[in-house]
């Protein structure tokens, strides 16, 4: 199962199928709003649900499986466009809805934006047709074309207007987690008093791979850690505050993470009508 397949896409969603549910527990538990899977195999770029409005009730179907030999010509990106419900370029999907979330590519074929699909650009203008991670806007320029139809105009290519929407509608598919809520941290310091200070810091984490952030607060001076992150659990750092003026303090740590919610994936009818592909 181990490839780019619409099986591989299901089991993933699905969470209590008895397949690979550790993927969306993991997803409540750190309130991930998408979820990308890296396989192997290149049958073909990536697979992943295309909600046509995405909402609370489409939470279930943020998930995709991404080619690990595709992500470097922007599968990744490119399925992300299709979670946020974007599509393919008209040519290669002449019926599609009317919101404009589509790819597209110049008459000459000299590049194609990141939703459209290259052979079909290749096969119709004999062009390169190389793949540009931009999603179309036709307020933006590629080489001095639009990237893209304005909204209005026939075959209209503009995601830029619908993917302003969805994003925010997919932002909160998992409410936002605190810093503290995945992070506590103790410091020692030493020496006390005025002057140069050597604060020996220990974060510990529910997850692993954050950033610890140090900073003064009330004068000036400069901060700098014994080595570089992101850390994992447990880790001990050593942070070296010379202030200038005031004094310099450990104020936390800065995370990105998610409060865990629970949602139900989705169905097998909606798996095959949602589904799309990626570039081989």
């Amino acid at each position: 199962m181990d490839g780019v397949t619409e099986k591989l896409l299901g089991v993933i969603a699905l969470p209590a199928d008895g397949v690979a549910d550790i993927v969306p527990q993991l997803r409540d538990q750190y309130g991930a709003d998408l979820v990308s899977v890296i396989a192997a195999g290149r049958a073909a770029g990536g697979l992943g649900y295309t909600p046509p409005a995405p909402g609370p009730s489409t939470a279930a179907w943020g998930y995709r499986v991404v080619g690990r030999g595709a992500i470097g010509n922007h599968s990744m990106g490119y399925e992300i466009g299709h979670n946020l419900s974007a599509d393919h370029d008209r040519v290669t999907r002449p019926v599609q809805s009317a919101n404009g979330a589509t790819g597209y590519f110049p008459s000459k074929g000299d590049w194609s934006s990141l939703m459209a699909y290259e052979p079909i650009c290749r096969k119709a203008t004999k062009g390169t047709c190389t793949r540009i991670n931009r999603f179309t806007n036709p307020k933006q320029k590629y080489r001095g074309e639009p990237i893209g139809i304005p909204l209005g105009k026939p075959d209209h290519a503009d995601s830029s207007d619908v993917l302003s929407k969805t994003g925010g509608a997919v932002a909160a598919y998992r409410a936002a987690k605190a810093s503290a809520a995945m992070c506590a941290v103790t410091s020692s310091v030493s020496p006390a008093g005025a002057g140069i200070e050597d604060m020996q810091l220990t974060a510990v984490f529910e997850q692993r791979r954050h950033a610890l952030k140090v900073a003064c607060e009330g004068g000036s001076g400069t901060v700098s850690l014994s080595r570089d992150g992101p850390y994992s659990d447990g880790d001990t750092v050593l942070a070296t505050a010379c202030p200038t003026a005031g004094t310099c303090s450990w104020t936390g740590c800065s995370t990105e993470s998610r409060t865990a919610a629970t949602r139900t994936g989705p169905s097998a009818r909606r798996r095959s009508a949602s589904t799309r592909r990626g570039t081989p």
